[in-house]
């Protein structure tokens, strides 16, 4: 008789193997808490979570271009409250010239009118958002057609919002005829003229203000429909890459005693030859 081969240790150690492999990448699942630590292990799913993840990235960046957005609107929107003030003080001084008589009153009013101008300008200069210019833009010559922004809202191509920039400096604020605001004169007693400047200038600044309080609103619905995507594809890619640590635990508890047994499997038919030869002497 001939032993050539202990197929029992063989067998047992095949499935000592496995197992092992198997444990390896079980604990690999879990410590990573991703059930696609390579491509291999599922090329499709692979694909699927990587496809995903840059739709979740475009998202987020998406979402954080549209908090700017909002959070400039919410500055431009401080500036035109403040520029409507002065405006309204303008008015009153306008109006009031209108009953003054004397030179030096009139002169007052003026000087007065002329600081309320100069903060005009002063809140136009420091209007400025990362470079952005959305109210004083000096491109702009007609307030009827501004220059339009995109910004992106979205993670995929054509997902914008347009921002009108305008210029609402006081040389830019004119009335039907053409005459600005920054050219006010009451000293002459033509207050028709001057509150026609004046109402014109606060239609303007009003009229834009309306239009950045629409895009501000449409900013923030941006906002909440980008975190809401990102939200259900973050679930989604979860579903196709995290492990499921309470099953991974259960297998890993599997094939812990997968391997112990071929460990002692393998050391009882290690011996079957021994055994063999054992009892062919005891037939000699």
């Amino acid at each position: 008789m001939r032993l050539y081969h202990n197929m029992a240790s063989m067998n047992a150690y095949k499935t000592y193997t496995n197992s092992l492999n198997k444990q390896s990448l079980v604990m690999n699942r879990i410590n990573t808490g991703s059930r696609i630590n390579k491509a291999k292990d599922n090329p499709n799913a692979m694909a699927k979570s990587e496809t995903m993840q840059i739709q979740i990235r475009g998202l987020q960046m998406a979402q954080k271009n549209v908090q700017d957005g909002v959070s400039m609107m919410q500055s431009v929107d401080g500036s035109l409250s403040s520029m409507n003030e002065y405006l309204n003080r303008i008015r009153e001084l306008t109006v009031q010239a209108g009953g003054a008589t004397g030179k030096e009153e009139l002169g007052a009013i003026q000087n007065e009118i002329n600081q309320m101008v100069d903060g005009m300008k002063d809140i136009i200069k420091g209007s400025d958002f990362n470079g952005v210019q959305l109210i004083g833009n000096d491109e702009v010559t007609d307030n009827s057609r501004p220059k339009i922004t995109e910004m992106l809202a979205g993670a995929n191509s054509g997902d914008v919002i347009k921002l009108p920039a305008y210029n609402l400096d006081p040389a830019n604020l004119k009335n039907g005829t053409g005459e600005s605001l920054e050219s006010i004169d009451i000293t002459n007693k033509d207050i028709d003229k001057a509150l026609s400047i004046v109402n014109s200038s606060i239609k303007t600044v009003t009229d834009v203000r309306t239009k950045y309080g629409a895009v501000c609103n449409r900013l923030e619905t941006a906002y909440d429909i980008t975190g809401e995507m990102g939200v259900t594809l973050e679930g989604a890619q979860s579903s196709v890459a995290d492990a499921d640590v309470a099953l991974e635990m259960m297998d890993l508890a599997k094939y812990n005693i997968l391997v112990d047994s071929s460990l002692s499997i393998m050391r009882q038919t290690n011996n079957f030859p021994q055994d063999v030869l054992r009892i062919l002497e005891n037939l000699k």
